[in-house]
């Protein structure tokens, strides 16, 4: 589900500035990550944005630090995991209805909305809320992708949109858009089973931080330490299922907010 590639150490920056450099845990999780669904790796760079920033060399997948990722998406399965009815559902059913519905959103905030407070709130957060909180975030990239994790019944539905480009015109991402689907339960088998290979990837790191000699770099080898295992422990929580998740959503007033977002697209 999850693909990775953990930095060796020699190829990880240290944080600080000159005199008071270090390697913490956050920065030994430096890796190359992405999706595969089905037969489609995402996200991934286009060859294209890696030669215009002079980087053809370079692996094509996300450079940044795992941990950030990890948190992320243990954060939207706090929400995920409580199923979408289906007459909500089916506004947003395919990744052409979720633009159709981003499109009427927007809409409403041009045309109807009041610009009021008040009417925001009421309105217009209730009616997205929902949707947004099952966004993975990538706002820590330069045109960052929209990635959408919906369940359903017991399916899990996942759509993005991904159509950045530079002023010069070259886009960031091969897969613009898309979407895939399978059962929920093997979707959270799938991101446990590569939550724990990461972990047993950064108990190998530790080992190696630990080992090697590094002048001028300060290593907390405690607070190392500590970090991992609190990773683990999520990891554990999200396997045993007692991680904390979000409050059932009030779906009947989220149906009716819709409802007065989305009328006049959708002929309600």
């Amino acid at each position: 589900m999850i693909h990775f590639k953990l930095k060796e150490i020699k190829d990880i920056s240290p944080w600080g500035s000159e005199g008071k450099l270090m390697l913490h845990w956050f920065a030994l999780t430096d890796s190359y990550y992405w999706f595969k669904f089905g037969d489609t790796e995402f996200p991934k760079y286009t060859k294209e944005i890696n030669i215009e920033f002079n980087q053809a060399n370079k692996p094509l997948y996300i450079d940044y630090q795992f941990a950030r990722f990890f948190w992320d998406i243990s954060e939207i399965l706090r929400h995920v995991e409580s199923p979408v009815p289906d007459e909500i559902f089916e506004f947003i059913n395919s990744v052409d209805k979720l633009e159709l519905f981003q499109q009427s959103l927007k809409d409403w905030l041009e045309i109807s909305w009041d610009e009021s407070e008040e009417l925001n709130e009421e309105i217009y957060d209730e009616a997205r809320e929902w949707l947004y909180v099952r966004k993975l975030d990538f706002g820590y990239l330069v045109g960052g992708p929209e990635l959408y994790f919906i369940r359903n019944n017991d399916r899990i539905h996942i759509y993005w949109i991904a159509n950045y480009k530079t002023e010069n015109g070259v886009s960031f991402w091969q897969e613009a858009r898309g979407e895939y689907s399978c059962n929920y339960y093997e979707f959270i088998e799938g991101l446990i089973t590569s939550f724990k290979s990461f972990g047993i990837g950064m108990h190998k790191q530790i080992s190696r931080i630990f080992e090697k000699e590094t002048e001028n770099v300060e290593i907390n080898r405690e607070q190392i330490l500590i970090n991992q295992n609190q990773f683990d422990d999520l990891v554990s929580s999200i396997e045993s299922k007692k991680m904390l998740y979000a409050e059932e959503p009030d779906w009947k007033n989220i149906l009716n907010r819709m409802k007065r977002v989305l009328g006049s697209n959708y002929n309600l």
